[in-house]
């Protein structure tokens, strides 16, 4: 819990307010980007918002993690920033993407997205033109780890009882837990 109380998000409105957090992400070594748009076609629909969220380390080993991995270290949080596409013109916008892309285009910066195929269309939609990088999609790690593993949903609850897990079932919706 300490981790998200220390953690904020900060609403980017203004131009201003966007080059005050620009130099904060560009010095970060490690970027979450996420896009939220009008539709689910990357082409048609308008980009809303850009979320951006950084690490804020709370000692040199720059991990958020404790060794355990279960659990933020103590003193760590996260800063998100998210910019609000609408309040800005098409030239801020076009701005705002161009240095977004500069941050992913950096070889020294990690970029995680969750389904990066839809973001990156977004982005280029509205930058204009491809451009190149390395990225981590979370979706598709996801996919890679539970590829093949199904559990059927009568042998659900034994299964989360044996690896340690809680199940909660509430009306269609099943949410598994970490006991730790």
């Amino acid at each position: 819990e300490a981790y998200f109380d220390a953690s904020t998000t900060t609403m980017i409105e203004t131009m201003n307010d966007w080059e005050t957090c620009r130099e904060k992400i560009s010095a970060s070594q490690v970027i979450g980007l996420d896009t939220e748009t009008t539709g689910l076609d990357p082409h048609q629909s308008r980009p809303r918002f850009i979320q951006i969220g950084i690490p804020c380390y709370y000692d040199k080993h720059k991990r958020i993690c404790s060794d355990d991995f279960k659990t933020p270290n103590l003193g760590c949080a996260s800063e998100v920033f998210l910019v609000d596409l609408f309040k800005l013109n098409q030239d801020e916008n076009k701005q705002v993407v161009s240095d977004v892309i500069r941050f992913i285009e950096n070889p020294n910066t990690a970029t995680i997205f969750h389904n990066a195929a839809f973001d990156i269309k977004v982005l280029r939609s509205i930058y204009g033109k491809r451009f190149d990088c390395w990225v981590f999609d979370t979706m598709i790690a996801s996919q890679l780890i539970s590829a093949g593993y199904f559990v059927p949903e009568k042998q659900l609850e034994e299964w989360c009882a044996q690896k340690g897990y809680r199940c909660e079932r509430q009306d269609k919706k099943v949410t598994i837990t970490d006991e730790y």
